[in-house]
């Protein structure tokens, strides 16, 4: 796995890269998987979990040379998500952090503060 999506990302991220040299990635439902989300960040509005989220997802697009995916989900970050928050009054402060960081190329674990 790429440690640069530390937390989030790492699996499409890998699905993309696995594809590229010739795997071949099949789909079933004779399984069934239960995934805890957030188990290890929280849930939305947690800073952890919005900064991984929002920077990774940036990246991810970014890397790929997805521009238009890139720009249409910079968009819609900026508008869509940040009003819902604010509405709601929750906080944007991993959010914005995590856009920064995205748009900035910061990659890998980040360490934080001990308030985090």
């Amino acid at each position: 796995m790429n440690e640069d999506f530390f937390i989030s990302f790492d699996e499409p991220e890998f699905a993309c890269r696995y594809k590229k040299y010739g795997g071949v990635i099949f789909v079933t439902s004779l399984v069934e998987l239960t995934h805890r989300v957030s188990i290890s960040l929280g849930s939305k509005g947690n800073y952890l979990h919005d900064y991984y989220y929002f920077r990774n997802k940036l990246l991810f697009y970014r890397s790929k040379n997805f521009v238009h995916k890139f720009i249409l989900v910079l968009m819609k970050i900026l508008t869509m998500e940040i009003a819902r928050r604010i509405l709601m009054r929750k906080k944007l402060n991993g959010l914005l952090d995590g856009v920064v960081a995205g748009l900035s190329g910061v990659t890998g674990e980040v360490r934080f503060n001990s308030g985090y």
